[in-house]
């Protein structure tokens, strides 16, 4: 068993938000960021978002789907990827979430996600 930092943070607004998004919690992005959040979403959600990171062939790819189960539970499922690959060397780093948020009462929320991590590199055609 391993633990990790996430190291790439997802979604415009939340980056925006300088981390204050936490509080807010009441987009797709939540489940990365506070999967307590998830019950306030009153529809499905999807997001998405692809980056090409500093112009050196590192990409970052992510995709998110919420789904609410009446108005006190919602699950929600992401996968994010950051990766590199040129023709000596590929890296490639997977993390996928399944979260679950449930709001017992009114002013109370929880949430709590479990990780999948995976990591593989790749260098003249081996693979690590």
């Amino acid at each position: 068993v391993a633990v990790s930092q996430d190291q790439i943070f997802v979604g415009t607004r939340p980056l925006g938000m300088g981390g204050a998004f936490i509080a807010v919690a009441d987009d797709g992005n939540t489940i990365t960021w506070n999967p307590a959040g998830l019950p306030r979403l009153r529809r499905k959600e999807f997001t998405s978002s692809y980056a090409d990171l500093y112009a050196m062939n590192i990409t970052h790819s992510y995709a998110g789907v919420v789904w609410p189960f009446g108005d006190r539970i919602a699950i929600g499922v992401d996968w994010s990827n950051i990766g590199f690959d040129d023709q000596e060397l590929n890296y490639s780093e997977n993390k996928l979430n399944f979260s679950l948020g449930y709001q017992p009462f009114k002013m109370l929320s929880l949430g709590g996600t479990f990780k999948y991590l995976s990591r593989d590199m790749g260098l003249d055609g081996t693979s690590y």
